[in-house]
């Protein structure tokens, strides 16, 4: 559940920045916690989850707060959920699904998408923002006027790793595609 002090930053902060499907990145950001919240992500995945593009990420033009106040992003969500946060904004979605397509579940390397390092993470960290890539995809699906339409390419690296989904997902997946 978010508390005021939450809600009052996106409503200052994301409130206005437009979104896909005629919402805002608020109404889409708690969406998708709330998602994670369903699933039974953990408290730090859920508030990832929240400002899971709050940074902005590739391939959008908007950004509602920038990388200069993480400190204050890690004062309201906490320093694990605000890392989850930087590592989906900062981070070139290619290296991301790498990860999966080669099999790099012991030792995932994303890569930042302004310096091109390379960053290791925690294989938990890589199954975290899976969750949170695919509970953005479900709420954007819920919200898209052409969800057969959506990101096919996308739809078959979650099927291919559908095992590392939480079974919520898994669940609504399975129902989604009429899979039995």
């Amino acid at each position: 559940m978010m508390n005021i002090e939450l809600q009052d930053f996106l409503k200052k902060n994301m409130d206005s920045v437009g979104h896909a499907n005629q919402r805002t990145l608020a109404q889409h950001s708690i969406a998708v916690s709330k998602l994670l919240e369903t699933a039974g992500a953990s408290q730090d995945t859920i508030s990832a989850g929240l400002f899971h593009s709050v940074y902005g990420r590739e391939f959008t033009n908007f950004n509602a707060i920038s990388f200069q106040a993480r400190s204050e992003i890690k004062k309201l969500i906490g320093e694990k959920a605000e890392e989850l946060c930087y590592l989906n904004c900062s981070t070139s979605h290619a290296s991301f699904w790498e990860n999966f397509i080669f099999k790099r579940f012991n030792n995932p390397v994303l890569t930042n998408r302004f310096t091109a390092e390379k960053l290791e993470i925690q294989p938990s960290q890589l199954l975290e923002l899976l969750n949170i890539n695919f509970s953005n995809m479900v709420d954007h699906i819920a919200h898209s006027e052409n969800p057969e339409n959506y990101k096919w390419a996308e739809h078959s690296l979650f099927i291919q790793n559908f095992d590392y989904l939480l079974s919520f997902f898994q669940n609504w997946y399975k129902d989604y595609l009429h899979i039995k």
